[in-house]
């Protein structure tokens, strides 16, 4: 039980404090050391990867040979996962055939997914933006703007829109987005310490102690 409960976060505490003086206080002994915990980290994150391809070949046929719902996908599934394990582990992913089903396949059912996308995103802003209360009407004129500055049609009669879209995103949105990136690395830096405190246990699989 001390084993599982403390081995965990003392090792997560060495290995920060040595990547924090690494970053802040460099030596030739602290970067290789960082160094050498970095490629640690990717081949662990290999092995992650491995386990996670078993565990869904594993999940998908349990689907497929119980028939439960939209198996039929399952069976994509199993063949596209498939198909690229047996293109980029013997070819490699900057190979001609890799990048062919790359460019050629999946970027342009992306494109397609993103472009079914845009209706929904389009119907939830018209139930959204709507003259309701006060501040329904501060979100839908700048939004309106910037929809009219981003249409060609439009933006070839009057100019005015892109103009008043580009003053928009540099006075109103870029500050907005600037302190909601401030917030974020606060967060990011409490987490981090906590983490490194052992007062953070979620990432462990168990609820914070009392």
């Amino acid at each position: 039980m001390i084993v599982k409960k403390n081995i965990p976060l003392i090792v997560t505490f060495l290995i920060g404090i040595v990547l924090v003086f690494e970053w802040f206080i460099p030596t030739d002994v602290g970067n290789q050391v960082g160094t050498g915990i970095r490629e640690s980290g990717i081949i662990i994150n290999s092995f992650a990867i491995m386990a996670g391809v078993i565990g869904l070949y594993l999940n998908e046929t349990r689907k497929i040979m119980s028939r439960k719902n939209d198996w039929p996908y399952s069976v994509w599934m199993i063949v596209v996962v498939s198909l690229y394990i047996a293109v980029g582990v013997p070819l490699g992913y900057q190979s001609d055939t890799y990048q062919w089903i790359y460019n050629s396949i999946l970027m342009p059912l992306g494109a397609t997914m993103y472009g079914a996308i845009s209706f929904y995103i389009a119907a939830a802003a018209y139930r959204v933006l709507k003259f309701r209360s006060l501040q329904a009407v501060v979100l839908l004129l700048p939004a309106m703007i910037l929809i009219l500055g981003n249409t060609p049609m439009l933006t070839s009669f009057w100019t005015g829109f892109v103009d008043s879209g580009s003053w928009i995103m540099s006075y109103i949105t870029q500050p907005v987005y600037t302190g909601i990136m401030v917030g974020v690395a606060l967060g990011t830096m409490a987490t981090g310490v906590r983490t490194l405190l052992g007062l953070e246990t979620g990432w462990l699989g168990r609820k914070e102690e009392e």
